[in-house]
Formats: C-alpha cells, sequence, structure tokens
C-alpha cells in the first residue's frame, strides 16, 4: 500500500500559485497492512533543481546529541523548512555508520543514528549538519 505523507509546505509564498517543474516535490513511504514501513522513504526531486531560489530552502541545525549506549549516539537535525541534500558529518575520525546521512529534510526534526564499531566520545559540537545552502553550491 503506498500512502501520501505530509511535508513542509510550499517552498513559496502562500499567495503564488506553484506552477514551474522545479517547484514540486515527491515524497513516498511503502507500508504494510498493519501500517509499518516496509522500505525507507523515497523523495523524488524535481529535474530542475537549478531553478530553485535556494533562500526558499530551510536552514538545518543538529538540535541534539544522546549517547544511547558507548557505541550508538542519537542525532536529532532540525530544519525550518525543506532542505534536500542535507547530510551529517563528525570531526573526530571513526569506523561506523549512520542510519541515513544523504537525505532530504521533508519535516522539521528528524532522528538520526550514529552506530559506531568501537566507542569513541563524542558531544554535540563534533557533529555538524549541511545542505546545499549552508556547506554545498552556495
Amino acid at each position: 500500500m503506498v500512502r501520501p505523507t505530509q511535508a513542509f509546505g510550499p517552498c513559496r509564498p502562500k499567495s503564488r500559485w506553484l506552477t514551474g517543474d522545479a517547484d514540486f516535490l515527491i515524497r513516498g513511504r511503502l507500508l504494510d497492512s498493519s501500517g509499518e514501513n516496509l522500505a525507507p522513504e523515497t523523495v523524488l526531486l524535481p529535474d530542475k533543481l537549478y531553478q530553485i531560489d535556494f533562500k526558499l530552502l530551510g536552514d538545518v541545525s543538529i538540535a541534539e546529541v544522546k549517547q544511547l549506549d558507548k557505541l550508538t549516539y542519537s542525532v536529532t537535525v532540525n530544519a525550518t523548512s525543506l532542505s534536500p541534500y542535507t547530510w551529517i558529518s563528525v570531526s573526530k575520525r571513526f569506523l561506523g555508520w549512520f542510519s541515513d546521512n544523504g537525505f532530504t529534510m521533508t519535516v522539521p526534526s528528524r532522528v538520526l543514528k550514529l552506530h559506531l564499531r568501537e566507542p569513541l566520545d563524542l558531544s554535540r559540537n563534533d557533529f555538524k549538519v549541511c545542505n546545499l545552502k549552508n556547506c554545498g553550491a552556495l
């Protein structure tokens, strides 16, 4: 079953109709009959991303970092609006992986996990969240 989901509002002033090819984003989830996710969320971005006014994209920030156990951290990322091509970096060298890295922020807050192979002391200052607006094209 495919069910549409709610996302941020349009990236344009409400008084204008969304009519350009770069004005739309499609977001989808594949769920089973009980509503559980069968696959990660999929985001289809416009093929004319160069036509988007980057000032309308959201600002991203690290809201919270929690150590869940000696090998796992949760990282809460916030966005003020839609943020395509968002990723997290860590200032210290580590061996491990994020539950997701390289994603589109379609909701105001998202919690990711960092899974380490070896224990490492990390603080909020060791994490940086980037998008096209603050670390990318501009």
